[in-house]
Formats: C-alpha cells, structure tokens, sequence
C-alpha cells in the first residue's frame, strides 16, 4: 500500500525495512562485537 501511495515499488520498501533491521541488530550487538578479534590466516 505504501508503495502505491508513494508511487514506488514495494522492494524499495522491503530494502528499507531490511536495512531498518540490520541497523537495529548492530546497534544490539555493538559491544559484543567490538569484543570480536578476526582470524589471522598463516601464510
């Protein structure tokens, strides 16, 4: 319905609810992954 509103498409909307998400799930998680050492590869 917002995307006929709008005069967009409805994967604009899906993408913002997407990125909505994700943004929500780093900012959850901030610490613990600031607390995460990436894997040295040996080579």
């Amino acid at each position: 319905r917002l995307a006929k509103c709008f005069g967009n498409s409805p994967g604009f909307w899906m993408n913002l609810q997407l990125r909505w998400d994700l943004y929500r799930a780093r900012s959850a998680e901030a610490e613990a992954l600031k607390r995460i050492r990436p894997l040295r590869a040996e080579g």
